[in-house]
């Protein structure tokens, strides 16, 4: 399943295929996942390119495990580029509302701040986690 998923995050098709048709099919495949898919993606998470990183943030907001929870935060450590922060907290905002499970170490809980005193779409979702979402 990791394999299958990794090659449909990795594809280079349009924004808009990848919006209609292949991010429900990475949905489907990631609700597939046994612990050993989740290992992996998470092992090489930090590996991929930005456009993919972007692209297993907005999947995971659909795929609501505690492993899927883990690599957002790893995402949001480790990442610098702002497409990557920007889908990352949308899918935490998300998850939150629907599962009362998501804690910020200080360092998040900071990069999360930077990004919602911008102006840009990310700042509502940012503003919104941080009124929410607890503490480590």
């Amino acid at each position: 399943m990791y394999l299958r998923y990794k090659e449909m995050i990795e594809s280079h098709s349009s924004i808009d295929y990848w919006a209609d048709v292949l991010s429900e099919d990475a949905i489907e495949v990631l609700n597939n996942f046994n612990n050993s898919d989740w290992e992996k993606l998470n092992e090489e998470v930090v590996k991929f390119s930005k456009d993919s990183q972007e692209k297993v943030a907005e999947t995971l907001s659909e795929a609501i495990t505690d492993s899927g929870i883990n690599i957002l935060l790893k995402l949001l450590t480790f990442s610098d580029s702002k497409g990557v922060l920007e889908a990352t907290i949308d899918s935490l905002n998300s998850i939150y509302q629907q599962k009362d499970k998501v804690y910020l170490t200080e360092a998040q809980r900071h990069k999360v701040k930077s990004l919602s005193k911008e102006n840009n779409l990310a700042s509502i979702p940012a503003k919104n986690l941080l009124s929410i979402i607890r503490l480590k």
